[in-house]
């Protein structure tokens, strides 16, 4: 991982700083079981995403065709992971609106991990102050090492990130929702940044072939904003307050979204051709209920910035 870099922090505001404590509260508040799935799913990424060794290369390449390239490719000088605002409470349908699957703590942490590896010097997050009141998220940043953590309102928003702009264009942002409404991205001043949006469902279908097969605790604190349903002949053994579909096996690989099945679908030799799962995006299988990960983020695109010179070698 990168040292600290030399971005002069705090950038922001030190008022809008989420203070020390508050995050060891937050740290103290759980229980040892829930930061142990933290802890996993951290150790997860990092064996998923290994440091990249260097943070900047230059390859000088002649060609047969009378021309020279000279490749550079540079870490990005700051990355900023945007939070969106945290939802009240989840209705008896288990549905939330504007609800996002994988934005919560595991999704930060599968958002945050290849950017500190790839050679980011400079890391910060800004969340919605409605986002405090999540301590299992706090705790995720706490246990990922930043150190620096904003509180901003939506409307506040564009302007703490054109002040992060001003001083270095080239930085990359990581929005999680928290630019829906709010959404500056588009203006001039951030034509050199980097702007990396996960794919989020409303939905995570979860399938269950067994009773006791599924922790359902672990998925409804890692996913705050999701609608998770229960599939599959032991639907019924999911808490009440999440929504149980009595759909078939076709339906439910079909619809958008993550899905959760048993770990022996996964050993057939042609997941497409024999249980007709989807080729993209995420499965979980019991065990990895609070973990994530991101297969659209991908840390050489998003965290680099990649030049080429083209000149004439004859």
């Amino acid at each position: 991982m990168a040292e600290p870099g030399n971005l002069a922090w705090p950038v922001l505001s030190d008022e809008l700083r989420v203070p020390d404590d508050v995050l060891a509260n937050a740290y103290a508040s759980i229980n040892d079981v829930e930061r142990s799935w933290i802890k996993k799913n951290i150790a997860q990424l990092y064996a998923l995403h290994p440091p990249a060794g260097t943070d900047r290369a230059s390859t000088r390449t002649r060609w047969n065709g009378g021309f020279a390239t000279t490749s550079t490719r540079l870490a990005r000088p700051w990355a900023c992971l945007v939070y969106p605002e945290f939802p009240k409470s989840r209705s008896a349908s288990g549905c939330l609106s504007k609800s996002l699957a994988g934005s919560g703590p595991a999704g930060v942490a599968a958002a945050l991990v290849p950017v500190m590896t790839a050679g980011i010097t400079d890391i910060l997050t800004i969340l919605h102050p409605s986002a405090l009141r999540s301590a299992h998220l706090l705790t995720t940043l706490e246990l990922c090492g930043l150190e620096n953590v904003y509180a901003v309102t939506g409307e506040a928003m564009p302007k703490e990130l054109n002040a992060l702009v001003a001083r270095e264009p080239a930085g990359l942002i990581l929005d999680m929702g928290g630019l829906a409404s709010h959404d500056p991205l588009s203006t001039e001043a951030f034509h050199r940044a980097m702007v990396w949006r996960p794919r989020l469902s409303g939905r995570l279908r979860i399938w269950c072939a067994a009773p006791d097969q599924w922790d359902w605790s672990t998925l409804e604190w890692n996913h705050p904003r999701a609608r998770i349903e229960a599939w599959g002949p032991c639907r019924d053994a999911a808490p009440d307050h999440f929504l149980q579909v009595d759909g078939n096996w076709d339906a439910f690989r079909r619809l958008p979204g993550a899905l959760g099945v048993d770990a022996d679908m996964l050993h057939a030799p042609d997941l497409s051709g024999v249980w007709g799962l989807p080729g993209d995006g995420l499965i979980l299988t019991p065990g990895q209920e609070g973990c994530w990960y991101w297969p659209d983020l991908d840390p050489s695109f998003v965290c680099f910035q990649n030049g080429m010179a083209l000149a004439d070698s004859r």
